[in-house]
């Protein structure tokens, strides 16, 4: 997982000669090892996604269209809807890196292989804190109720507040009402 569809303030220029399975990464964060002490930063420990159902509900948001497969188009859009600036330049690297077989389209095969790959740690870590700021709106550190209602909306979700009150809820260990990153961390990685 080298980036990510979260991380996207940090999209690199295209290489027409690197390997094109170092590519992309998704939300995902550090197991810890038997070595490392609690408290401490995360070594290069190999990360992994656990679930491919919720890849498959990331996939469904890029695929506008449902024909099953990401266009450059479809990506540029959701980029924008997540407040990405989308220029053809991120655009172009991330569907070369994420277009393994070269056909100009991201299969939800191919999705799932580059957001799937094994990264250290740090890189994951940061490609999740990306992922939170396009939630925290407000950027106080927290995702509120109302903050992650409002991205859902711009994302074509029917949530209602109510949802995301129960999603918050479902999430929120130490009971202030929101998601801090260490929670959102959490919730979104499971032990590799």
């Amino acid at each position: 997982m080298g980036r990510s569809f979260f991380g996207l303030n940090k999209a690199k220029k295209p290489s027409k000669y690197r390997s094109r399975k170092s590519s992309l990464d998704s939300s995902v964060s550090s197991s810890s090892s038997a070595s490392e002490s609690p408290g401490s930063p995360p070594s290069a420990v190999a990360i992994r996604i656990q679930d491919s159902n919720d890849l498959r509900q990331v996939f469904d948001k890029y695929d506008a269209n449902g024909d099953g497969k990401i266009s450059s188009s479809e990506l540029q859009a959701m980029l924008r809807c997540l407040g990405s600036p989308g220029t053809d330049e991120e655009v172009e690297s991330m569907m070369q890196a994420a277009d393994l077989n070269m056909d100009g389209y991201i299969s939800l095969e191919e999705f799932i292989s580059v957001n799937t790959m094994e990264t250290d740690s740090a890189k994951c870590i940061e490609d999740l804190r990306n992922a939170f700021t396009v939630f925290d709106r407000d950027n106080n550190g927290l995702i509120s109720a109302e903050e992650l209602h409002g991205v859902l909306r711009m994302m074509g979700e029917k949530a209602s507040l109510s949802d995301c009150k129960r999603m918050i809820k479902g999430v929120d260990r130490n009971g202030d009402g929101a998601v801090n990153f260490e929670e959102f961390m959490q919730m979104m990685t499971k032990s590799a």
